[in-house]
């Protein structure tokens, strides 16, 4: 839930979507959530997944604490899951993917 809010709160389109996505690789079950938002700078792709990290010049009318994207990253890893983001920065939308084991 959380990578679909982020998706339409940091949105400055007209017309925000995210277009979800499920597909396989390698004995994975891969689901893509791909939006228009505002995007991430590509060095802070590997800084979103922190506690009480929030990104640098996002909209600044919007107040979070920094913990969405760690909880998910931290349910994910206690299910054995994984979650991955990128972007090509700023004004160029993210995809966040879930990636999940299809065997045990």
């Amino acid at each position: 839930m959380n990578i679909l809010s982020n998706a339409v709160k940091y949105n400055s389109s007209a017309h925000p979507y995210v277009n979800i996505t499920f597909r396989t690789y390698r004995q994975k079950l891969l689901i893509d959530f791909e939006d228009n938002g505002i995007g991430i700078e590509k060095h802070e792709l590997k800084k979103i997944f922190r506690k009480f990290y929030q990104a640098e010049n996002v909209k600044s009318d919007i107040k979070g604490s920094g913990l969405g994207l760690y909880l998910v990253f931290s349910i994910a890893k206690i299910h054995g899951w994984n979650i991955t983001a990128k972007s090509e920065g700023r004004g160029k939308g993210a995809i966040f993917t879930l990636s999940l084991p299809t065997e045990v």
